[in-house]
């Protein structure tokens, strides 16, 4: 319930009171329209990771998982926010944006699972500094970190659709 509030419902109700006021009837539809998906979304990984435990745990999701999705809906307004002298960003783009996310969440598209990563004990002063790096910079360019972050989120989500769709080499 709380990753639903969290990551269904706050960034899209944030989003209609930043740009869709004005798009009173189609704003709320695409409101709708994202909130659904991510119910669904959540409900299909509440499943699966439950009728999966004796499988191996796999290097993709099955769609954009509800986090990220929450973090690429409000990319337009984080955009507006790092770029200042930026037009005002069309209602009819944002609920477009909010509806197109909303998919993502619920299609077939394999993401990057991040859980199986490991990082070598001779890296590890590099990835310490790395995560130090990336928050000074979130404390300091708070929207134009959180914009390249979310670029860089849109990168490896194209670069795990190619991947997954390369065939695998057998070995024999």
């Amino acid at each position: 319930m709380a990753d639903f509030v969290n990551f269904g419902v706050a960034p899209v109700l944030i989003l209609h009171s930043w740009a869709l006021q004005d798009f009173r009837s189609a704003g709320w539809i695409a409101v709708l329209i994202y909130t659904i998906c991510c119910l669904l979304r959540l409900a299909r990984f509440n499943v699966s990771s439950r009728s999966e435990n004796d499988k191996p745990s796999s290097d993709f999701f099955v769609g954009v998982p509800s986090p990220a999705g929450a973090i690429l809906v409000m990319l337009p307004m984080v955009v507006s926010f790092a770029i200042s002298d930026l037009p005002l960003t069309p209602p009819a783009f944002v609920a477009l944006h909010i509806c197109l996310i909303g998919l993502l969440m619920i299609s077939r598209i394999p993401t990057y699972s991040f859980k199986n990563v490991t990082i070598d004990r001779a890296n590890a002063k590099y990835f310490l500094l790395g995560a130090a790096v990336l928050a000074a910079a979130l404390l300091t360019y708070l929207w134009a970190t959180l914009t390249l972050l979310s670029f860089a989120y849109i990168s490896c989500l194209v670069w795990a659709y190619r991947a997954s769709r390369k065939p695998q080499k057998t070995e024999g």
